[in-house]
């Protein structure tokens, strides 16, 4: 039990040192902001530095990193539109770290004064929980991400059919874009909408195009922005272009379903076998059973 605790409090206590340390670093004071210009360098303490390269080089900067590099997470909180900075989410890495390190100490300690003994196995855990916790921060936001861009697919049919149909009617594409995104709502209505606001503000609608291509997550997305912009590129017509994209889509959709369905095949048949089927087989033969009663 001893080593448990000892454990849990070395952890606990690394955890809060870069909670403290990390709060520390994005609150900067204006003297702090201005010090490196004037020539006045502040050195940082040397046991905070030390716990944040370790924990920087063991769980963020190398390429095997446990809680994500800081290039993949600063692309990964691109593409789920969040206003989360990455010091932020690094801040929300440690603070699951910590409660995950804190609730499993304590399922240690209950669990060695009931048993009175100690295992080796609880030890572990234990120790495996603070890596665990910032793990499963990483673990929502790609969840989070995937979310995001199977709505993206499920609206891109629908809204390319809209766009093809008010382009073939003779509206230019920019206000075909305003248009639609007026009449509809979701993630990709969202991104276009910010697509429009990077027009607006003085951007080429090539490259506003582009950062919807990368703002979604999507394959699919992406091919029908690059298909877009080959089209206003070449000159080809556009809604045609913007159809045999949604036919794409569609048929990209229905392949999805049919290999989710071939993989859900058991899991499918498992309420059949153990309740549709035990009911059927009891309504069959309970009349059976009711009359040999009787009898």
């Amino acid at each position: 039990m001893t080593h448990n605790m000892i454990a849990v409090a070395v952890i606990f206590a690394l955890g809060g040192g870069l909670l403290l340390s990390w709060r520390h670093e994005h609150h900067h004071t204006m003297m702090s902001r201005i010090a490196p210009f004037v020539g006045i360098v502040k050195t940082p303490s040397s046991v905070r530095f030390g716990i944040n390269r370790f924990v920087a080089i063991l769980f963020m900067k190398n390429s095997l990193a446990l809680w994500g590099t800081d290039r993949a997470i600063s692309k990964a909180l691109q593409v789920d539109g969040s206003e989360s900075s990455l010091g932020l989410f690094r801040t929300k890495q440690l603070l699951h770290a910590t409660v995950f390190t804190v609730v499993t100490g304590m399922w240690a300690t209950l669990r060695n004064l009931t048993h009175g003994g100690q295992s080796n196995v609880t030890l572990l855990i234990t120790v495996l929980s603070f890596p665990a916790g910032g793990w499963f921060a990483q673990w929502s936001l790609h969840n989070r991400i995937s979310k995001r861009a199977r709505c993206a697919e499920g609206e891109l049919p629908d809204f390319l059919e809209l766009l093809a149909f008010a382009v073939s009617a003779g509206e230019p594409l920019l206000l075909a874009l305003k248009r639609i995104c007026r009449m509809t709502a979701g993630v990709l209505s969202g991104e276009l909408e910010k697509c429009l606001a990077m027009v607006n503000a003085g951007s080429p609608l090539s490259d506003a195009l582009v950062h919807v291509e990368e703002s979604c997550g999507s394959e699919l997305v992406s091919r029908a922005m690059r298909a877009l912009l080959v089209a206003l590129d070449r000159g080809t017509p556009i809604a045609e272009v913007l159809r045999a994209q949604a036919n794409d889509a569609r048929a990209h959709r229905t392949r999805d379903l049919i290999v989710l369905a071939g993989k859900k095949e058991s899991a499918m048949l498992a309420p059949v076998v153990f309740f549709v089927l035990p009911m059927i087989v009891a309504v069959a033969i309970y009349p059976g059973l009711l009359a040999m009663r009787v009898l």
